[in-house]
């Protein structure tokens, strides 16, 4: 390859063309780089004299690439080595992860790489490349080009970061990509019951991993028991949530009648669900900027001239659960109408490192699944005699993610961004919210949701409200109905993306000229002056209570007390503060009533409970780093929760209820009891009651201790940061210390941040085109020994947003602007 810059590091890169230009095929196999074969059935072989890609690479401000090419291919490889400068270890060990390689690798894994064999991920995945576009499948190849043309040129210890030196470090060619974007799909679904999947085991049989124990009991304690499983199967409760909030601006609120977006999705600080900030520029094809997952070939979230989007984590279904009734002595029969099924198997080979002695040999397990999906080995129910639970998954045939994103990365105005949608359906498991530079905002719920016929949803309806299993499922988000019964198959209608989902004209969509908003609840309050019922109960309930968090968002977006100013109308300034503004629903709400139950209660109060009312009384009711009050606040409503309130929800309210404090009963007072506890447990810690927040709030960056803004869900805070411990990769988990109690998300080192506010940016299309200012919170690269490790994270912290650069001449204008070329 050819790597033309103005640092020693790049002008390196020039010595090494003879040798790396094997690594730049599109297979990443030692063939020569001149000569191109692909499956005969999509794309001919082709034979060129030169390089068969060649990018512009430039650097700008926070080190964020901006890569151009003349055609998909190069840009796909200037991509992918731009990404591999920066990320190459997480990529790396997510195609182990695809290849079912972990337990050969690392010796954990086992269960997943099972599981990913058993549903054959990969072959599925080589399908789905070979039915892509030219261009789609020429922007793929050309990124596993370019990672690989960076790995041959640093070769495994040159790699930044982790993995250095790792012995999985090796080429990886475009089936392995496509297998990581199908697994992407699965996030809501498959990648949270795999250990069920592997450990479903029929009762008669003996294997090295043995069921659950079934249960008989069905008292109220067992059944409560079983809300722990449906949890986990649900995503809600999965080791690493997901949330996010957005805003699409419309010109009736605007100051100068134009349309603004805010995208803040919250997400992990480490492993493979980050972001990365980026411009793709094909000129006269495409034009787009923002950030991907890592790995991924286009944009996730984003703009380009003519549209700007953010997504949330959606709070439909993405898979049904069943309950089979099995045949008396034949548990892998269950009866379905008035038929009985035999259950299939595949048993798969997987290679196992033992750490003790660096020996692999090969392990056989078997999986099993009815015509619906997986068995599951459901905690309590397990597998017996009598039932087991299975699932069906609405992407397990999600294979238009990649043409989705690049449709929506090339819309050239909001019918063709919508248009992206309809056409493909490949949004897996978020809301999509817009905003266009013709003056329009939209939202729409377009995830992959199974599709129930009335009659079904009317019965399933009922069991749940009669109580039992099935709203013990629901209240974990999990739709559990009977598979024996044929009528709860998913109905096939026109215009859906695959057999038995929701069509696109059925999902919950919305346009205004307001404002229209999600941070994560149902599609029902996109806008509280205009709710939108009559969807699907699949896409989420209706006049629900609502989250802390959803309704600050409300009330920012609002005239009445809300962030635009006086006039009502947002400045691209006032949206930005506004996202970052870090005010509290909870605080704003209650301190006062509890500061006037102090009052009331004199001597008779807690004396700890006196002493977290002074420091309350002084409390901005903020979140910022100077917010003395908010750590005794934040452990007295993570402890109390919703007993908070004292006047419950009223669905006729949604913004505006449940509110009020709840009210001593008799000498009981829980309110003051909690405060006291929670100023007990700050005091625990070692840290003085009214201690700035950023005092205790921190992220470690590379060693850094950079203090951080923000909040929690609980408390009403739009700007989510907090500790998460991300188990994606096999990168080393980052250390939360020593709680101060099991309940409390406070340690001995105070609040550690690694998840949160991630790429948030606020956007107005103006009359010369789109301004946007942006975060990446936690830095383009995943090296901690780089200086672009912690430089955004401080930024963050500093509330000092970067202007992004996205015209030429803003590019070219950048003080910090480092340019290079690279061919292969």
């Amino acid at each position: 390859m050819s790597h033309t810059a103005k640092t020693p590091r790049l002008l390196a890169a020039l010595v090494a063309f003879t040798m790396l230009a094997a690594a730049c095929s599109d297979s990443g196999s030692s063939a020569p780089p001149t000569t191109t074969t692909t499956p005969p059935t999509t794309v001919a072989t082709t034979t060129t004299t030169g390089p068969q890609y060649r990018a512009t690479i430039r650097r700008t401000e926070n080190n964020v690439p901006h890569i151009t090419a003349d055609d998909m291919g190069s840009l796909g490889f200037g991509y992918g080595y731009a990404f591999s400068e920066d990320h190459l270890c997480t990529l790396a060990d997510v195609i182990v992860q695809v290849n079912s390689e972990q337990a050969k690798y690392h010796g954990t894994g086992f269960e997943q790489d099972v599981v990913y064999k058993a549903i054959d991920l990969k072959g599925r995945a080589r399908t789905d490349f070979e039915g892509l576009q030219t261009d789609i499948q020429d922007l793929i190849r050309g990124y596993a080009a370019g990672y690989n043309s960076y790995l041959e040129e640093v070769g495994p210890d040159g790699v930044s970061g982790w993995c250095r030196g790792a012995d999985w470090l090796r080429p990886i060619d475009e089936y392995d990509l496509a297998a990581y974007y199908r697994k992407l799909t699965l996030r809501a679904s498959l990648d949270n019951f795999t250990e069920m999947a592997f450990t479903a085991v029929p009762p008669s049989n003996t294997n090295s991993s043995a069921p659950a124990t079934p249960s008989s009991d069905t008292s109220e304690t067992a059944l409560a028991s079983e809300a722990i499983g449906f949890g986990s199967l649900s995503g809600a409760s999965a080791t690493t949530p997901l949330a996010s909030n957005a805003w699409a601006i419309g010109p009736d609120r605007t100051l100068d009648g134009t349309t603004m977006l805010m995208g803040n999705p919250h997400f992990p600080w480490q492993g493979s669900l980050r972001f990365y900030e980026v411009q793709l520029t094909v000129p006269g094809k495409i034009n787009v900027y923002g950030a991907s997952l890592l790995g991924s070939p286009g944009v996730n979230i984003g703009f380009n001239d003519a549209v700007a989007w953010s997504h949330t984590v959606s709070a439909g279904s993405r898979f049904t659960a069943y309950m089979l009734d099995l045949v008396p002595g034949d548990p892998t029969s269950y009866k379905y109408g008035n038929e009985t099924r035999k259950m299939t198997s595949k048993t798969v080979s997987v290679e196992v490192l033992n750490p003790d002695t660096g020996a692999v040999t090969s392990e056989d397990h078997t999986i099993w699944f009815s015509h619906y999906g997986p068995v599951l080995n459901f905690p309590v129910i397990g597998w017996s005699d009598q039932a087991v639970i299975t699932i069906r998954d609405a992407n397990e045939d999600n294979n238009e993610i990649i043409p989705q994103y690049l449709g929506m990365d090339m819309a050239g105005s909001m019918d063709e961004f919508i248009a992206a949608h309809r056409d493909n359906q490949g949004i897996p498991w978020v809301n999509t919210i817009a905003a266009s530079a013709d003056g329009r905002i939209w939202y729409a719920d377009t995830s992959a949701t199974p599709n129930l016929s009335p009659d079904a949803i009317a019965n399933w309806r009922a069991k749940v409200d009669a109580g039992g299993l099935e709203k013990i499922a629901y209240d974990n988000r999990v739709v559990l109905l009977d598979g024996s019964d044929p009528a709860n198959e998913w109905v096939d209608e026109p215009g859906a993306r695959d057999p038995g989902l929701v069509p696109f004209d059925k999902m919950p969509q919305l346009e205004r000229t307001d404002f229209v908003f999600n941070a994560n609840d149902p599609y029902w309050i996109t806008n509280p002056a205009q709710p939108l019922t009559g969807y699907s109960p699949l896409h989420g309930l209706v006049e629900q209570q609502l989250s802390p968090r959803t309704r600050m968002n409300a009330i920012q977006l609002g005239t009445d007390n809300g962030d635009s100013g006086s006039d009502g109308l947002y400045t691209l300034d006032e949206l930005a503060a506004s996202a970052v503004g870090n005010r509290v629903l909870t605080a704003e709400l209650l301190v006062d009533e509890v500061l006037a139950r102090c009052e009331q209660a004199g001597d008779s109060a807690p004396p700890s409970a006196t002493a977290g009312c002074l420091v309350l009384a002084k409390w901005d009711r903020h979140v910022n780093l100077d917010s003395r009050g908010a750590v005794v606040w934040r452990e007295f409503i993570s402890r109390i929760g919703n007993d908070v309130w004292g006047v419950p929800f009223d669905p006729s309210d949604p913004i505006g209820t449940p509110s009020g404090l709840a009210p001593a009963i008799g000498g009981d007072d829980q309110v003051l009891a909690t405060l006291a506890t929670a100023v007990d447990e700050v005091r625990s810690g070692g840290f003085a009651l009214d201690a700035p927040l950023g005092d205790l709030q921190f992220a470690d960056r590379g060693g850094k201790r950079i203090p951080i803004h923000g909040g929690t869900g609980s408390e009403g805070v739009t700007n989510i940061v907090t500790f998460s411990n991300d188990h994606s990769t096999s990168e080393p988990s980052m250390s939360r210390g020593t709680r101060v109690s099991e309940g409390s998300g406070l340690t001995t080192d105070g609040y550690p941040v690694t998840y949160g506010t991630s790429f948030i940016y606020a956007l107005e299309f103006t009359a010369d085109g789109p301004v946007a200012k942006a975060f990446l919170t936690y830095g383009e690269t995943g090296d901690p020994s780089s200086p672009f490790f912690s430089d955004q994270t401080q930024r963050f912290s500093d509330k000092a947003w970067r202007n992004v650069a996205f015209t030429e001449s803003a590019i070219s204008a950048d003080a910090n602007l480092e340019t290079y070329e690279v061919t292969g």
